[in-house]
């Protein structure tokens, strides 16, 4: 008979050995996210629950190693090229890029954003006039971008386009859905907001956590289960909640150009896809460059008619 001393050492033994090939693999226990700088890059914003601050900020890059410097306009859209760059820019349409992280540029310099290499390719199309703004935040969520672009449209803007994504961070529903921002925005005592309905709106607001599991700051194989909780934390947004922000550009005479990185279908991408003159559907994946994304999107504006024919 096995004693039990045999099998608590040859566990212990397992542990070890799995621990060690998860830091040989390069694995690492978890630790606090790096808040350099980061309280200075946003604002609390009621509706929104933050939102981001005007002006200049030096970041860590995307490799933590080298800084980068953000630039945030008056309107807190993060900088592309400056509107007195175009000829008549005051007669021009205008462009708008919305979502999250990725469409905001985490860790990239301005030029390398999504919205600035739109601009890139817009200035090799000749017949095409438009400015090309980033109205994207680093973690919002499909709830986030609804109430945005509601709150821009009753002030009165009227973008030509809107190129909209289809994957969010869904803090509501998964417990590591922003993790490298919810300790810091936590700390701010930011909100986040869950559209419960479009139609009357109903918004509710719920504090901005994050909680690592038990031992992840020592063991980096934890750190890596938890990482798969975390994966989980950017999500196909919720069908009637896409549906409603594609009807309120539709309503207002805006365009939309679906980022479709899931083959993502609801009844009103369906319906579109047919029948609207001023819908893209635009199928990306992951291996795509931003270049080569940004050239289509610059296409698809390029062919968008002002109205509906």
């Amino acid at each position: 008979m096995i004693r039990p001393v045999v099998i608590i050492a040859a566990v212990v033994i397992a542990i070890a050995a799995i621990e060690l090939f998860t830091r040989v693999a390069g694995g690492r226990p978890y630790a606090e996210p790096e808040r350099t700088g980061l309280s200075s890059l946003f604002e609390a914003d009621s509706l929104l629950g933050y939102t981001t601050r005007p002006g200049l900020v030096e970041l860590p890059g995307s490799d933590d190693v080298t800084w980068i410097s953000v630039r945030h306009d008056e309107d807190g859209s993060r900088a592309v090229e400056p509107a007195d760059n175009y000829l008549n820019a005051s007669s021009m349409s205008e462009t708008w890029v919305v979502g999250g992280s990725w469409q905001y540029g985490v860790g990239l310099e301005d030029q390398e954003t999504l919205a600035w290499q739109i601009y890139d390719a817009v200035k090799e199309l000749p017949s095409l006039q438009t400015i090309v703004s980033n109205h994207a935040v680093a973690g919002y969520s499909a709830s986030q971008v609804y109430l945005m672009l509601r709150r821009a449209i009753e002030w009165g803007e009227r973008p030509f386009v809107v190129t909209l994504p289809t994957r969010y961070a869904d803090v509501a529903e998964t417990r590591g859905g922003r993790f490298n921002l919810a300790p810091v925005l936590g700390d701010l005592g930011y909100q986040f907001p869950v559209v419960r309905s479009a139609d009357p709106l109903d918004v509710r607001h719920h504090r901005l956590t994050y909680q690592p599991l038990p031992f992840a700051s020592s063991f980096a194989v934890v750190n890596m289960i938890d990482s798969w909780f975390r994966s989980s934390g950017f999500q196909q947004a919720d069908g009637e909640l896409v549906d409603a922000t594609i009807a309120l550009l539709r309503d207002h005479g805006i365009g939309v150009i679906l980022l479709n990185e899931d083959e993502f279908s609801s009844r009103m991408t369906r319906e579109l896809r047919i029948n609207s003159s001023r819908f893209v559907d635009l199928p990306i994946s992951e291996s795509d460059s931003t270049a080569a994304i940004a050239a289509l999107v610059a296409e698809a504006i390029a062919q968008m008619p002002v109205v509906d024919p």
